[in-house]
């Protein structure tokens, strides 16, 4: 019994594994952009400096990495934007 237990559990990580490999693996660019989380928005837009979907805001840092509110508990995002632009002359 306990043999047969710890074959099923090995089987199971095993498929797990792949599963999440395969996932891994998956091209970002064939991820359509309304299910890419809100936080990767900015990278691709040199002049949004912050940018929401309703429930998270996003603002880049000035080391260009993007940092982001928590959302509500009953929060219903959407489609995110860009709510504040680079000025031009650099800010």
């Amino acid at each position: 019994m306990t043999r047969s237990i710890a074959r099923l559990a090995a089987a199971f990580m095993a498929g797990a594994a792949l599963t999440d490999g395969a996932r891994a693996e998956a091209p970002e660019a064939q991820i359509p952009a309304s299910e890419k989380p809100t936080i990767t928005f900015g990278a691709d837009k040199a002049d949004c400096l912050e940018w929401s979907d309703g429930c998270v805001t996003c603002r880049k840092q000035a080391d260009g990495e993007a940092a982001c509110s928590t959302p509500g508990i009953a929060c219903l995002p959407t489609e995110p934007s860009c709510t504040r632009l680079r000025r031009a002359g650099g800010g």
